[in-house]
């Protein structure tokens, strides 16, 4: 049985670990912006600065059967919520609003790849939420969690609780639609066509937050 280092579990989450939380706390400012809440400038960049450190705290939580939970934890909830309390002084739980997307899309990297390695996992006896669950099961939540958090964004935008010009997130749907179909068809065809499924989902996650900022900063501006 092969052990992997930590050093090496550092190495290959690198690709993602950081700007998975960095693009959740830039998200989570934008959204305060829009809000009009006032910031400390300080604390700001301290809170992105933060998200840095996560990096270490990656490879803890990328093999093993509570990977997923710990991804929206480290990834997700804290970077959205820690920046809020850093930068306003205050948790301001709206920011999840906005934050939930780009949590769903970093948890569902994780879960690309934790598909991806499911047979080597076993080899050496790592325990995953993929192996738990199995690779079918995995791939229609993969699915579930790419498609679903367009759905999300197209709710809010729908009820204005967040700008209506957010919906141009909307263009990079035929890469996430290409990404789901793919990880649900590597059930039957194998797991080839998913070899980089991870970083694929990686960069819906960055266009998807990158263009949700740019949209929560313009109309914050223009109002």
């Amino acid at each position: 049985m092969n052990k992997i280092s930590y050093g090496q579990q550092i190495d290959a989450a690198r690709p993602w670990s950081f700007p998975a939380p960095a693009m959740t706390a830039l998200v989570t400012l934008a959204y305060i912006y829009w809000k009009g809440i006032p910031v400390s400038t300080l604390m700001t960049a301290v809170s992105v600065a933060a998200c840095a450190a996560l990096l270490v705290l990656g490879p803890l939580f990328t093999k093993n059967i509570l990977g997923q939970l710990g991804t929206l934890l480290v990834f997700g909830l804290l970077p959205a919520l820690g920046t809020s309390y850093l930068a306003c002084g205050e948790i301001v739980w709206g920011v999840l609003l906005a934050a939930v997307p780009s949590i769903l899309l970093t948890d569902a990297a994780l879960r690309a790849r934790n598909i991806r390695d499911m047979e080597t996992d076993r080899e050496n006896g790592r325990k995953t939420s993929a192996s738990l669950f199995g690779h079918k099961a995995s791939a229609w939540i993969y699915w579930g969690e790419v498609i679903g958090s367009y759905i999300w964004l197209g709710i809010l935008s729908m009820f204005y609780l967040l700008p209506v010009y957010t919906v141009f997130v909307f263009l990079t749907i035929p890469v996430a639609i290409g990404c789901a179909r793919g990880m649900v068809k590597s059930v039957t065809a194998g797991n080839t066509i998913i070899e980089d499924m991870d970083i694929r989902t990686k960069n819906i996650q960055l266009m998807f937050s990158a263009i949700l900022m740019v949209t929560l900063i313009l109309t914050g501006m223009f109002n």
